[in-house]
């Protein structure tokens, strides 16, 4: 977390994205991204979905995602967790 923190401090982009590597963006937030869309004066936030960890490593990235549909373990929203 240091890390994180101490490269957030020192961006100069326009935009920071805090994640983990273990964490794929979905398509609508790359989407919002490329289109430039999203509002300087605002923070976002996205709920982050647990999916099961045995995802296929030789799959396309879209099969990884689909397969990580299928199988959410919970949804980390800004009102809790759920199962």
């Amino acid at each position: 977390m240091i890390a994180k923190n101490v490269g957030i401090r020192r961006a100069r982009g326009e935009f920071i994205l805090a994640t983990n590597i273990d964490i794929p963006l979905f398509r609508r937030a790359r989407e919002l991204s490329r289109k430039k869309v999203l509002d300087p004066g605002r923070m976002y936030r996205i709920d982050r979905h647990d999916a099961r960890g045995d995802v296929s490593l030789e799959a396309s990235l879209d099969e990884q995602l689909e397969y990580c549909r299928m199988h959410l373990l919970r949804r980390n929203a800004r009102d809790g967790t759920f199962e």
